[in-house]
């Protein structure tokens, strides 16, 4: 019984945490926060942009680094779903809808015309002496607005 209790503890501890990561990479990419986001990912972690690998905190450093200075962006992450699938290991799925638009003399708010994409995150997770991290990361998009 009490091997039981642990063990759900322990699920519960790890849905907790990598769902925190799903939201707070969201968070990270949008405020341009990239050390923090970079130590969200094990160090040779794979960010794959629709095909496109980007692998280690190097390379997701100088990929994020690279964003337009005057691009605004909002990410909101919504049904999340935590799957350990081992003692240190596990899988997420996070609907994401993006909203995006390009500051003109820090004028505020920033024009946009609805959601840019709603897409997904499908993660896999590993646990590290530091904690749960994101050792890999594919974003797909599913829509995407049509140009008006």
């Amino acid at each position: 019984m009490r091997e039981a209790h642990v063990a759900e503890q322990m699920a519960q501890t790890c849905e907790r945490d990598c769902a925190r990561l799903s939201i707070v990479f969201a968070r990270y990419v949008d405020s341009r926060d990239y050390d923090k986001l970079i130590a969200l990912f094990t160090p040779d972690g794979v960010l794959d942009r629709r095909g496109e690998i980007i692998k280690g905190h190097g390379a997701i450093r100088t990929v994020m680094e690279a964003r337009p200075a005057e691009l605004r962006t909002r990410h909101i992450c919504t049904n999340i779903e935590i799957t350990q699938i081992g003692p240190r290991s596990a899988e997420g799925l996070t609907v994401f809808t993006l909203y995006r638009g390009r500051e003109k003399d820090a004028v505020e708010p920033v024009k946009l015309a609805g959601p840019a994409f709603v897409g997904e995150y499908r993660d896999r997770f590993e646990h590290t002496p530091e904690g749960w991290r994101i050792a890999h990361r594919e974003v797909r998009l599913l829509f995407q607005r049509e140009p008006v």
